[in-house]
């Protein structure tokens, strides 16, 4: 994957509509999985990076504001934090 990138829930979202919405997307070179903390979304090549949903339609949503993304190296670093106290 090119591009690796984690969208942490914050404590008021509404994560069903979240998901709902971002299942509506039509995925080009991306994949995506549901989390209990987040959204995980990956892209496969840069090239087409302009051209995804992640680039082009989640940027418009109303509750990007409230989600904070991080790169998959810093997720996995606060994860493995979280999991040793």
């Amino acid at each position: 994957m090119a591009r690796k990138d984690v969208l942490f829930f914050t404590e008021k979202m509404d994560k069903e509509r979240v998901i709902e919405r971002i299942t509506s997307f039509s995925l080009r070179d991306e994949v995506i999985h549901f989390g209990e903390l987040g959204i995980y979304w990956g892209k496969y090549t840069e090239v087409e990076y302009l051209k995804t949903s992640y680039h082009k339609q989640l940027i418009k949503e109303d509750f990007y504001r409230q989600v904070t993304i991080r790169k998959s190296k810093t997720a996995e670093k606060i994860l493995r934090l979280l999991r040793n106290g």
